[in-house]
């Protein structure tokens, strides 16, 4: 799944064990994962969205304006489920946390193989591996956990 820039490969492992956590996602716990999984995308999803521009724009790369609309809708979901979870302040009315997880899950992993495969690779040809500089270092390679 690799596109051939070292960061945002690791951006892209990074957001599998982020979505991984939701495998785990049962019971009572499932809430607080769920939380945690989709207040940690929108960080994750500012932060790679706006690497992935800045590199391709430093690199003359042609505007993909199918991907910048792919990135606003994912953020658009991501805000609607966050709602629909709830947060510490509103929490959800009875949704079934687990279900929710297991969407959530299925709708991650389908978007992220689309991301990659589809999208990311498009611009494959206008950054090269040598361009670290340009597109920063890596997230950090260590899972996220689930302190309290």
């Amino acid at each position: 799944m690799a596109v051939g820039v070292p960061a945002l490969d690791a951006d892209h492992r990074c957001l599998i064990r982020i979505i991984s956590l939701l495998k785990d996602a049962e019971g009572e716990e499932a809430e607080r994962i769920v939380q945690v999984v989709l207040d940690t995308l929108v960080v994750y999803c500012r932060y790679h969205f706006a690497r992935e521009e800045t590199g391709l724009g430093a690199r003359n790369a042609p505007t993909f304006g199918g991907q910048r609309s792919e990135r606003e809708g994912f953020a658009r979901v991501i805000a609607q489920l966050r709602k629909c979870v709830g947060d510490e302040t509103q929490p959800a009315n009875g949704a079934d946390k687990s279900a929710i997880a297991q969407d959530l899950l299925d709708d991650l992993t389908a978007w992220l193989r689309h991301h990659i495969f589809v999208q990311d690779m498009a611009y494959r040809p206008y950054a090269p591996r040598a361009d670290a500089i340009v597109f920063g270092p890596p997230l950090p390679s260590s899972k996220p956990t689930l302190s309290s």
